[in-house]
């Protein structure tokens, strides 16, 4: 079981205890902590158990231990482990059972969220997560009891993923979250940018939504709809899909690199000592003896339920320089044409079975993330339907080049500029090749093609600009720097300082 406190609301206060005292303690008097704990937990700890116990929450957070002296004698202790925005009760709150239904606990468990709040900047959580016994000991009863006294909320950590309609993966992405998930105490949500973007802006973190010049009659950028006129501009990696437990990031984008998510929920369940069924339990007041030698766990490994990703996932393709000698070859056969919002299947194929990394998704993610794919390019006012371009060898698509209007690729999760007028800006989003084909020479074709196919629409769109967010060592990949540096684009913003800048060119002749 886990409770949480909120330390944005009211923190209750305990009785008073003049008396008692409550320090803490600096992380480097590691040991001198763990000879207190002992000494508080005599005869149920020894000071090696408290070592170990101390030793195995390091490297999860930074350390703060705290102790509760009365009369000058150790009564209590806590270890905090923050993590973020979050700081978890390691083991609970120990105190000497003699001492016990005195408010020792309350007055610890008190003094803790103060500092938390007052002290520590950017933590808004507290959690505990304690291992109830069917029926529930008398040490489980008096531990629920401080906790819910104290406050605390009764919560399964909460996964949360944020993902773009616009990539037809996230079917995928998000049926391999809820597989990894389905034997785990956790509350799954999902949240689309495009249609819950107030949760998911706010999860990514970027701040409250910047509103650029408009100049068209409703102050809306074509094709965005009228939530489109703001855009969150703080995201340096394009946005497809992003997973949280208890609003903490897990990794960065998709997929998730095997066992982080695992590891963040088993986290969130108790700690990497509760994963292996070490730490100190609340109020455990057994004898060292009769628990044997391994401490007591606050969650068994099995609680989590969490089988891992699957670990033989093809690796991406590489990145590497492009070969002059492959332009010849890789050229030829190449013929251009737009992308228009009612002929999409040829791209759906290449995102979802010729992918460049060899991957396909399963047969149901697939046909879901097509669809929403399809509905979301329906439900936009593009100009004429026109959303990029695509090369084609023979009747298949060998790469393809997606541009939307800025505030449409802004709200659907893509780095987009912050300078110039939205309402006169296109940003290239997706840019991809088939897999087997001569990446380098597809995405220069992919590049003119766009460029031209722009200069011929351009005026009658009202747009100027197209921009594109390059990332410097993205050689072969979907923001390649190289790329645009080459044709002219000029750099407008560093975004990510040292790797990725925000590059624009004039629409006009190529």
């Amino acid at each position: 079981m886990r409770w949480v406190w909120n330390l944005e609301g009211e923190i209750p206060r305990p009785a008073s205890r003049p008396e008692l005292e409550i320090r803490l303690l600096p992380v480097r008097g590691l040991k001198v902590a763990a000879g207190i704990m002992a000494r508080t937990w005599e005869g149920y700890i020894t000071r090696e158990e408290a070592v170990r116990f101390l030793e195995r929450a390091q490297g999860q957070g930074r350390l703060l231990p705290f102790v509760a002296y009365l009369g000058g004698r150790p009564v209590g202790s806590v270890l905090l482990v923050v993590r973020g925005k979050s700081a978890e009760l390691f083991g609970g709150v120990h105190v000497l059972p003699a001492f016990r239904r005195r408010g020792v606990g309350s007055a610890v468990l008190t003094a803790v969220m103060r500092h938390l709040r007052e002290r520590e900047t950017g933590v808004t959580r507290l959690y505990v997560v304690r291992e109830m016994s069917d029926p529930p000991t008398d040490d489980d009863v008096a531990a629920a009891a401080l906790y819910d006294r104290a406050g605390g909320a009764r919560q399964r950590p909460l996964v949360e993923a944020v993902y773009s309609p616009q990539c037809p993966w996230c079917s995928e992405w998000l049926a391999e979250l809820e597989e990894e998930l389905a034997g785990a105490d956790v509350e799954f949500r999902a949240h689309d940018l495009w249609d819950e973007p107030e949760r998911a802006w706010e999860l990514l973190g970027t701040g409250g939504p910047v509103v650029h010049h408009s100049r068209r009659g409703d102050g809306a950028a074509a094709g965005a709809g009228p939530a489109a006129r703001t855009r969150v501009p703080a995201v340096v990696r394009n946005i497809f899909l992003q997973v949280f437990v208890d609003g903490e990031p897990v990794g960065e984008g998709a997929p998730l690199v095997p066992g982080l998510l695992a590891d963040a929920v088993s986290r969130a369940l108790g700690g990497e000592a509760a994963r292996r069924g070490e730490s100190l339990s609340v109020t455990d007041a057994r004898p060292a003896e009769a628990r044997g030698a391994a401490g007591p766990g606050s969650v068994r490994p099995e609680a989590a339920g969490l089988p891992g990703r699957r670990a033989d996932r093809r690796t991406s393709y590489p990145r590497v320089l492009p070969r002059v000698a492959d332009y010849r070859t890789g050229l030829e056969g190449l013929v251009a044409r737009p992308l228009m919002t009612d002929q999409v299947e040829a791209g759906l194929d290449l995102c979802l079975r010729r992918h460049p990394s060899g991957t396909v998704p399963r047969p149901s993610a697939a046909r879901a993330g097509a669809e929403r794919k399809r509905r979301w390019l329906e439900s936009l006012d593009l100009p004429g339907g026109f959303f990029g371009v695509g090369v084609w060898r023979g009747e298949s698509l060998a790469g393809l080049l997606e541009v939307y209007p800025r505030p449409v690729a802004a709200r659907a999760g893509f780095v987009c500029g912050l300078w110039g007028s939205d309402e006169e800006v296109l940003t290239v989003a997706c840019l991809e090749v088939a897999a087997g084909e001569r990446r380098h020479p597809v995405m220069e074709f992919l590049l003119e093609a766009l460029l031209g196919e722009l200069a011929a629409r351009a005026q009658e769109a009202g747009f100027r600009h197209v921009e594109a967010y390059g990332r410097y060592e993205d050689l072969a990949g979907s923001n390649p720097y190289w790329l645009y540096a080459k044709y002219g684009f000029r750099r407008r913003e560093e975004r990510d300082p040292g790797a990725g800048v925000i590059l624009s060119r004039a629409i006009g002749p190529v």
